[in-house]
């Protein structure tokens, strides 16, 4: 039990020494802050462009299952009657509203998995790389 406190204790002080040092780099060279906000600017906009897409497709996904009630059925429990119940709720042995939903919807998903896994990772990737990059060769002191 002793021996497991002392490891962690060593873990910590680790680990707050790893922080106070890339603190020092910040604090060195203001420069990297700057170029850190300049190299995540691409990439934000491609994370809010893709935040927009996927809140538009969900929220048209959900009109179009919505928009296809069935008039004349409700949910009743003793005299209280609530909204109708969605056709797609109810198996009717035909799958129009998912195939509805697969012909309107699937262009959309499919921009969707493009902007994420075509734009936002790379730069993800690439803005991770180049702060790093920059950020070794300041704590070790070297040129850019």
């Amino acid at each position: 039990m002793d021996n497991e406190t002392v490891m962690k204790k060593d873990k910590i002080d680790e680990l707050s020494g790893i922080l106070r040092r890339s603190l020092m780099i910040a604090a060195k060279n203001p420069k990297l802050l700057l170029f850190t906000l300049l190299t995540s600017f691409p990439l934000f906009f491609c994370i809010l462009v893709f935040e927009f897409l996927f809140h538009q497709t969900l929220l048209s996904s959900v009109d179009t299952l919505l928009s296809d009630e069935a008039p004349g059925l409700t949910f009743c429990h003793g005299n209280i009657c609530s909204v109708p119940i969605p056709s797609y709720w109810r198996w009717d042995g035909s799958f129009e509203s998912m195939m509805t939903m697969i012909t309107e919807h699937c262009s959309r998903f499919v921009l969707l998995g493009f902007v994420y896994m075509i734009l936002v990772h790379p730069l993800d990737l690439l803005n991770t790389i180049l702060i790093i990059c920059h950020s070794s060769a300041l704590y070790a002191e070297r040129p850019l």
